[in-house]
């Protein structure tokens, strides 16, 4: 297939930036609650890592039940205002959780109200992700799609980076209830700049159109009997897994497993997750897939593959480590090299799901975020019955099972290969 000349049309910068920002603090506000935990309601309040296991994962229970409709909803409005919509919602319910913790003690009543929020949460941030993956796959270069996805994550990592130390600092200041409903009204705020600033996704080029058949839009049941979407989905929950394991217990499991000074351990914290997205902008740049790749969909399977091995590899290694900081080294290498396969997965999704987009990254979302849903509870039990080097072990071994899902993935894309004339 001769593919046309590039487009002309560049996607604004603009809307690379606002995104990042919606990106960043979505997922600064999404992390904030495990600061609020590790450093008040665990060792000031009394209550247990499962309890606050709970509290993480009702955010990711809701999240997953809503993805596969929210998916198909983003289709119908279109992500400009879905991306909207999410903004507004998620930071009113941070707000919320931010009253609720004035007018409460730390109590069982305060324990419920912080689930059945966290909960409403996840309902209402379903959108960022898909959303904006459906916004970029109308990028024509397929490299910028992967870059422009990589920095959309890397976006996402620098909100959660920055959680821990500025929302610590914030927390100290004008104390954790406070710092919630400040976080929230940001986010708020960023999303009407959004709706005002933000331009309307260009449109589909005919490069694009013509790579993606997107006169064709599978349905709900079309997509879920793609074996390589599922593959990918497969793979995505063993990523988030590992990230979300590092996430909502990355900053304890470095103070108080390492002993290292809570002070510390927030910027340590923060570091690693900045490493994390480092990896994801450069996974852009790595990935040999732009126009004149002959086969895009190998090369990105290639790469994701070293990308989840190496982290395996690293985390594996940092857990028979004894010293502390080389622990923190081979930890902080290990989500570098798993940053650099993330806009690869939701590139590829978003191609996959042809006119559908916004469906099929739901899809892939949906499985990603099985992992992030059972990760702060079941890390937390392992580590509660075995120690923390056995759970991230467990984690490890799970990123090693998604890279054997891309393998998988390319078998059969080279056997469809072989068959078309």
């Amino acid at each position: 297939m001769t593919s046309s000349s590039p487009s002309s049309v560049s996607f604004p910068g603009r809307a690379l930036i606002l995104l990042g920002a919606l990106a960043g603090l979505g997922h600064f506000n999404r992390v904030a609650i495990s600061v609020v935990g590790n450093e008040y309601l665990i060792p000031e309040a009394g209550w247990s890592e499962v309890q606050m296991g709970w509290i993480y994962s009702a955010f990711y229970l809701s999240y997953t039940v809503c993805m596969l409709p929210c998916g198909h909803w983003i289709d119908r409005v279109g992500p400009k205002r879905a991306l909207l919509y999410f903004a507004l919602f998620s930071g009113w319910s941070v707000i919320l959780m931010g009253i609720a913790g004035m007018a409460m003690a730390a109590s069982t009543a305060l324990l419920g109200t912080l689930i059945t929020l966290r909960a409403a949460a996840g309902a209402v941030g379903t959108p960022l992700h898909p959303a904006a993956a459906s916004t970029l796959v109308r990028i024509p270069d397929p490299s910028k799609r992967i870059r422009a996805n990589g920095w959309v994550s890397a976006s996402a990592l620098i909100g959660v980076a920055g959680s821990y130390p500025l929302f610590g600092g914030l927390m100290d200041r004008i104390g954790w209830s406070g710092a919630l409903v400040a976080s929230g009204v940001a986010l708020m705020v960023t999303g009407l700049i959004w709706r005002y600033l933000g331009p309307v996704a260009p449109a589909r080029t005919a490069k694009v159109a013509q790579e993606n058949k997107l006169s064709e839009h599978p349905g709900l049941m079309e997509l879920l009997k793609e074996p390589k979407l599922m593959l990918l989905g497969l793979s995505y929950a063993a990523f988030c897994y590992f990230q979300y394991l590092a996430f909502f217990w990355g900053n304890r499991y470095v103070s108080d497993i390492l002993d290292v000074a809570p002070s510390t351990a927030r910027w340590i914290a923060s570091l690693m997750m900045a490493f994390h997205g480092i990896g994801m902008v450069l996974g852009g740049f790595l990935t040999p897939s732009g126009q004149g790749s002959r086969d895009p969909i190998r090369s990105r399977g290639r790469m994701a593959m070293l990308s989840m091995s190496a982290a395996a590899a690293m985390g594996l290694m940092a857990v028979s480590f004894k010293e502390p900081y080389g622990v923190i080294a081979l930890l902080t290498l290990s989500l570098a090299w798993l940053g650099l396969s993330e806009g690869i997965f939701w590139t590829q999704a978003a191609e996959w799901g042809k006119a559908a987009s916004g469906q099929s990254a739901a899809i892939m979302n949906t499985w990603g975020n099985m992992g992030g849903l059972i990760a702060p509870i079941a890390a937390a039990w392992i580590a509660a019955s075995y120690g923390w080097s056995i759970s991230i072990g467990v984690a490890c071994f799970l990123l090693l099972g998604g890279a054997a899902a891309w393998g998988r993935i390319l078998l059969i894309h080279g056997s469809t290969q072989k068959i078309q004339p």
